[in-house]
């Protein structure tokens, strides 16, 4: 299974898309950031979690191109909404908003 899809470079922006999804995007619960740190961790890299902000869906979709890696980061995405239990109608807003884009 191909886990850690994205460079670098794309990470950290990958990582602010995820943010991007939180329940709480100003303030991550302690299972949001222990997913985005998992992540990074998988993908051996040392993005600074509390250094990144949210990225917008457009945003995101004009840089992960590839169709793999939209999949990997819509899937992800699901997890991140889904980390606390519960997912809000905001985050069903960005999800759907977010497979419009890479879609």
């Amino acid at each position: 299974m191909d886990i850690a899809v994205f460079s670098s470079q794309e990470l950290p922006l990958v990582l602010g898309a995820l943010i991007n999804v939180a329940a709480k995007p100003e303030a991550l619960l302690p299972q949001e950031y222990q997913f985005l740190h998992i992540i990074n961790q998988l993908h051996q890299s040392c993005v600074a979690v509390n250094d990144l902000r949210p990225i917008a869906p457009s945003q995101i979709a004009e840089i992960i191109t590839a169709p793999h890696q939209r999949k990997y980061l819509l899937q992800m995405a699901m997890v991140m909404a889904m980390v606390d239990g519960e997912i809000k109608p905001h985050q069903q807003k960005i999800l759907r908003s977010l497979w419009d884009f890479i879609s």
